[in-house]
């Protein structure tokens, strides 16, 4: 029976069966019952069988309706060897085998270098979170000294400090959230290279020349730019497990129904097989007391043993139900199977099709391909539904070679056709070449995700440090102005700042988007590496020849040696002029006293202190001059 997905048979006529091959000679998907003349006929002892595909005709040549078998180098496409002589004669033409050779090369070259750069990207990003974290630590104790600063000034002067822990907490967020927004780019484009490197590895292991080399062009290109930092902005189910179960409980059964031949029925009401209870028994002869193995009920005399004719009709039920499941007439095609081409009526699922018929066969119809001497010759292959795809459009040939002229998979006939002296190749042959470029497409996608990891961990290390330095300056701020506390009858405002750890938190989200893009394109270069089929692992070659992430490391703007020392300079020297002033010009304050204020740099919401007459170091003040304020 035909399920979602399968592929049916292009020979069944009626209802179709499953394809379980596809032929790329006869260019049809056979059923196992029509796929037989494709094992027995010599006819078909050449044809070429591969799994049964819905993609079959994206390994036909839309031009000459033959199997791309060559890679025209010059049109970067599957061609089929009539295209060799048409539309591609004269060009570098190569078998597909050989062209995937060459680009699964390249494919794990990219590979290598994608992990080299998703390693980088993660060491700079653990070198970010380590200054942001220090930039913190650093603001901290900035505000940390301003607080002991302020308590020593409150005697001498009524003025509440201004609040230097949001001013180090500004610069601090400002530098960290530059930092963590690197980071985060840096994430979003490791996982669009992971995510691109998965598809890569799954591509590289098509084993259809055609689809691989139709698909190919998806997967030759990046879709992460290589530099550092860059602008970051489902797979098939086989039912294994479920298979193998079935299976298992399948032979139970029969091994159950095989031991339940002749069920019989003793006097306590329990059932065996005939001959396990007759044995059990004949055993307990020398003994003269026979017992039930269930109930373990005695008997003085040998029960008379009667048969059950209601599992006996049950065992054997069960027999005809298996029969009737394994009978290929009841392999009807279902929603999303192949069906059989050759049934008429009802569709058997197709479990083959055939290259050279174009059509798909199921287990009964395609016996011919299996018996006939006409079909020994036709390829067969699992069948498929998108059969259509490796059948040339214009000449209904099978796709077997590469146009890299046109960088498209065309027939034998294209090739003396519209593709006449392109460069053309046999779908295997470019299927080879690009397999390299796949494979160097991995590689440095994986090392583009390594190198964005490295630089996300930088980058995390940076911000982290960055953090401390913050925290360390707001330590200071609050020491210092807990001195002043003294001098100062008002509280400081807190000039926390966060400038230097946001910009270096921003830098680690960056990062971080950068190596999780990175690890996707490396997988998906990994997947595409291990495509089977070189057609289509040429055709989706340029999906995973380009880099996806740019290979330089985001330049790390951080001020890691942010400690906030300033601040607490300045208000420690605040502190000293005050304290100083209090004891010998109390009298003389309101003529000896510089105004301080808060400024803001125009274009920055930064708040900073400075000296109106010197306009030097950042001092606190309010929204009266000290004159007024101090004792």
């Amino acid at each position: 029976m035909l399920n979602q997905g399968d592929v049916e048979c292009d020979f069944c006529i009626g209802r179709k069966h499953k394809a379980v091959k596809s032929c790329l000679v006869c260019l049809a998907s056979y059923c196992e019952t029509h796929l037989q003349p494709h094992y027995q006929s010599p006819a078909f002892k050449k044809h070429n069988l591969v799994e049964a595909s819905t993609q079959l005709q994206e390994k036909i040549c839309s031009h000459h309706n033959k199997l791309l078998e060559v890679y025209c180098r010059t049109d970067q496409q599957c061609i089929c060897l009539l295209c060799v002589m048409d539309d591609h004669k004269g060009h570098d033409t190569v078998s597909a085998t050989a062209e995937r050779t060459e680009k699964q090369k390249q494919v794990g070259g990219n590979q290598q270098k994608s992990q080299q750069r998703i390693q980088e990207r993660e060491k700079e990003m653990q070198k970010l979170r380590q200054a942001v974290d220090s930039l913190k630590r650093s603001a901290q104790a900035a505000v940390d000294d301003s607080e002991k600063i302020f308590t020593e000034l409150i005697r001498s002067i009524e003025r509440r400090h201004c609040e230097v822990k949001e001013l180090i907490r500004a610069q601090e967020k400002a530098e960290v959230s530059q930092a963590e927004g690197l980071v985060e780019q840096l994430e979003q484009e490791v996982a669009e290279l992971r995510k691109r490197h998965a598809e890569m590895e799954e591509f590289s292991h098509t084993e259809d020349n055609i689809q691989f080399l139709q698909r190919f062009k998806d997967h030759s290109t990046p879709s992460v730019s290589e530099e550092l930092p860059a602008t970051i902005l489902n797979q098939g189910c086989d039912f294994k497990t479920v298979k193998e179960s079935v299976l298992e409980l399948k032979r139970q059964l029969e091994s159950y129904c095989e031991k339940e031949a002749d069920p019989v029925t003793t006097a306590c009401g329990h059932s065996y097989c005939m001959g396990c209870i007759e044995g059990c028994w004949d055993q307990d002869d020398l003994k003269a007391v026979y017992s039930c193995p269930e109930c373990r009920q005695t008997f003085v005399s040998r029960p008379v043993l009667s048969r059950n004719t209601l599992l006996t009709k049950m065992v054997d039920k069960l027999k005809n139900i298996g029969l009737q499941a394994t009978s290929p007439a009841h392999c009807y095609a279902e929603p999303g199977d192949v069906e059989c081409d050759f049934c008429i009526g009802r569709k058997h699922k197709a479990v083959k099709s055939c290259l050279v018929c174009l059509a798909s066969y199921c287990e009964t119809h395609l016996q011919p391909h299996y018996q006939s001497p006409a079909f020994k010759k036709h390829n067969l292959v699992e069948a498929s539904t998108q059969l259509q795809e490796k059948i040339c459009s214009h000449h209904n040939k099978l796709l077997e070679v590469y146009c890299r002229t046109d960088q498209q998979c065309i027939c034998l006939l294209c090739v003396m056709d519209d593709h006449k002296g392109h460069d053309t190749v046999s779908a295997t042959a470019e299927r080879t070449e690009k397999q390299k470029q796949v494979g160097g497409n991995q590689q440095k996608s994986q090392q583009r995700i390594q190198e964005r990891e490295k630089e996300m961990q930088k980058l995390r290390q940076a911000v982290d440090s960055l953090k401390r330095s913050a925290q360390a300056a707001v330590d200071d701020s609050e020491k210092i102005f807990t001195e002043l506390i003294r001098s100062i009858e008002r509280r400081h405002c807190e000039v926390k700042e966060k400038a230097e750890v946001s910009q270096a938190e921003g830098l680690l989200e960056q990062l971080e988007q950068e190596v999780a893009e990175l690890r996707k394109r490396h997988a998906e270069m990994e997947e595409f590496s291990h495509t089977e089929d070189n057609i289509q692992s040429l055709q989706r070659f340029k999906d995973h020849s380009t880099p996806s992430v740019s290979e330089e490391l985001p330049a790390t703007i951080l001020n890691q040696g942010c400690d906030f020392k300033t601040v607490k300079e300045s208000v420690s020297e605040l502190k000293r002029q005050l304290e100083s002033y209090c004891e010998k010009e109390a009298v003389k304050l309101s003529t000896a006293v510089t105004a301080v204020y808060i400024l803001q740099s125009p274009g920055s919401g930064v708040m900073r202190v400075t000296d109106v007459s010197e306009h030097t170091g950042p001092v606190v003040s309010h929204h009266q001059t000290i004159t007024g304020e101090l004792m």
